[in-house]
Formats: structure tokens, C-alpha cells, sequence
């Protein structure tokens, strides 16, 4: 299958997955996340129809591939590492933080409080190690006015992390972008305040 035809089946699937949230029973609560998803679709769509780096752009770019692999045969880490070498606009930090005696879980929570999809990465950074190593990231597509919180486990049991950092980076710069970082002891939200970084707190990087 080529990557034309990978990339609209998998429209076609997003669009069955909104037709049958919109037919459950209890569709009321589920309509924020129908509605994210819909704004997500009508993004994607719009950029598929882009002719400098649409589906048409695609195609050419494939047939043009060296090598017995075709664009869609190739590994997904090596399409998920082609994603992470784009540049990436200035993004937010943390800076450093020392986690607070019982802190179990980090909370990031990301707002999109613009009417278009936005693409932003999380990245969760070890300060004991010199330099400083990646302990984790994530890539968060959030759609029009909606936001997503993302949890990491930084206890004794998980990452372990005395020492960290907390990056969030953007595709399309951060204006209408609000983030949100707490520690918990727990996962009702039990917020440590000493570990927790309103917007306003954050300090901007260049990246």
C-alpha cells in the first residue's frame, strides 16, 4: 500500500471512529473529545490539500525514493524520527526542579485555546545525569479550544527522577498556548505546591 493510500484509509477510519461516538447512547459526554477529534480530521484534511506539502507532494517524494523500500515500508521509529528532527518553534521550561519528598506523578496539562489544531512535545529531562539525558517525551495534537493532560510517572517506581526538567516545545509558536505542570503525591490530583508551575511561572527557551 502506498503512503497516498495509507493516509486515506486512515481518514476514512478517524471519520467511522467520530460516526460511531456520535451514535453512542450517552453522546453528551463524549462530545468534547467528538469535537477535538473533528477538528483534528479537518486539519489533517487541509494539510493533505496543501499543494507545497500535500498528498500531491507526497506522492512525488515517494516515487522519487532510492532503494529497494518504498515510503510507507520504512520502520515506524524511523517516521517517528523523522518527526522529531522538525524545528520545533521557542517553547517553555521549568527550569530545574527538585521533587518533593512523596511526589509520585508529574501532571502536564496543555491548552489549546485557539480554533485551529495545534501540535506540541513534552519533553522530561534527568538533571542528575551530566548532561542532562531525556528521561521521556511525548507529541500531544491538541484540536481547536481543547486541552489534554499528560501524566508521568517520576517515583521510586517509575522514572525516578530527584532532579528534573519539564520542557514543552510548539510547531506553531505558543501564542494561545497554555501549560499547566503539578506533582502529586497520588492520582486525585492532590497537588504539591512546591512542585507545581502555573503559565505564568514557566520561563520562555529558545530551542
Amino acid at each position: 500500500m502506498s503512503s497516498h493510500d495509507r493516509i486515506i484509509a486512515g481518514i476514512k477510519e478517524l471519520r467511522e471512529m467520530l460516526d460511531r461516538i456520535m451514535r453512542l447512547p450517552t453522546k453528551d459526554s463524549v462530545q468534547p473529545e467528538a469535537d477535538c477529534l473533528k477538528d483534528q480530521l479537518q486539519s489533517v484534511e487541509e494539510k493533505l490539500n496543501d499543494p507545497a506539502h500535500g498528498l500531491e507532494e507526497i506522492g512525488k517524494a515517494e516515487s522519487e525514493l532510492e532503494g529497494p523500500a518504498s515510503f510507507s515500508d520504512r520502520p515506524v521509529s524511523e517516521l517517528t524520527t523523522n518527526l522529531e528532527s522538525v524545528d520545533w518553534d521557542h517553547g517553555l521550561t521549568t527550569g530545574p526542579v527538585i521533587r518533593c519528598d512523596g511526589v509520585k506523578s508529574l501532571y502536564v496539562e496543555v491548552l489549546n485555546n485557539l480554533d485551529d489544531a495545534r501540535t506540541v512535545r513534552i519533553l522530561l529531562f534527568d538533571l542528575r545525569k551530566w548532561p542532562k539525558q531525556l528521561a521521556e517525551h511525548r507529541t500531544v495534537i491538541l484540536g481547536g479550544n481543547c486541552s489534554r493532560c499528560e501524566t508521568f510517572d517520576i517515583g521510586l517506581e517509575g522514572l525516578d527522577l530527584v532532579k528534573f526538567e519539564v520542557q514543552v516545545e510548539f510547531l506553531s509558536g505558543r501564542q494561545g498556548i497554555y501549560v499547566f505542570v503539578a506533582g502529586t503525591c497520588d492520582n486525585e490530583f492532590n497537588l504539591v505546591n512546591s512542585n507545581v508551575f502555573r503559565h505564568e511561572q514557566l520561563t520562555p527557551i529558545d530551542t
